[in-house]
Formats: C-alpha cells, sequence, structure tokens
C-alpha cells in the first residue's frame, strides 16, 4: 500500500498548488487533511479546539484532485485508528510518522515541516543532516 501514493493521477483539477497535511494536538492525535494553505488551517482549526495544534508535516501537490486522493489513501489507511470513530483524527501518531518516513525512503516523496526538518534522502536511504 506504501507504493499507493506514487500511482496517484491526475483528474483534470485546475493546477492549484495544493497540500496534504499533518497537524498534530496536544494528546498527539493527528489530523490528515487537504488545503491550499495549511498553516490557515491550523489557525481555522484553532478557534474551536482547546489544545494547541501545530503543522507538523505536509505534502505539496500540483492541484486538489491529486492532493485529495493522497487524503483518501491516508484515510483509508488509518481508519482503525481513528479518534472516536472519526475520519479525520487519528491516534497512532507514530504510526503515521514511519509511513511517512517510507514514503520519503521508498519512493522520494518530497514532505516538508517540523517532523522532517534536518531529514534528507539519498539514494533510497533516509538521513538526519548534521547541525
Amino acid at each position: 500500500m506504501v507504493g499507493t501514493m506514487s500511482k496517484i493521477i491526475d483528474i483534470g483539477w485546475k493546477q492549484v498548488e495544493t497540500f496534504l497535511y499533518y497537524i498534530i494536538d496536544e494528546d498527539e492525535n493527528v489530523k490528515i487533511g487537504v488545503s491550499e494553505n495549511p498553516w490557515q488551517r491550523v489557525k481555522d482549526l484553532q478557534c474551536g479546539n482547546a489544545q494547541e495544534l501545530r503543522l507538523v508535516a505536509w505534502i505539496s501537490f500540483s492541484n486538489r484532485g491529486r492532493a485529495l486522493q493522497g487524503e483518501r489513501l491516508e484515510h483509508e489507511r488509518f481508519v482503525r485508528h481513528g479518534v472516536n470513530g472519526s475520519k479525520e483524527w487519528f491516534t497512532s501518531r507514530a504510526k503515521i510518522k514511519k509511513r511517512l518516513f517510507r514514503l520519503m525512503r521508498d519512493y522520494e516523496v518530497d514532505i516538508q515541516g517540523p517532523w522532517f526538518d534536518g531529514i534528507t534522502v539519498y539514494k533510497n536511504k533516509v538521513f538526519r543532516v548534521p547541525e
């Protein structure tokens, strides 16, 4: 299933950079969603949430359709870990982070964010860049 992210097809959406984002709360629950501006999305979600929310990772897609396909794949992958049955918030932070590292390593998916600061991939190996 890891390879499915690399097989996302273009279905004719307008070319607008859109992000698949990963936001974490204080209980380490992770929200997986799509937005053209995930930094603003954190602010919007923060208004209705007593816990501090942080954007920890994002993947850029060339259009919203591709990002939505990526979101669907991720939601399907972690459906058993939904917070109280949620299909947006998930409890398995460690599994999600491991999944993202595998995407970086095996499929050279460019993942950005604090979870990946100082991390690079070279010849299918993940390295921490010395500071």
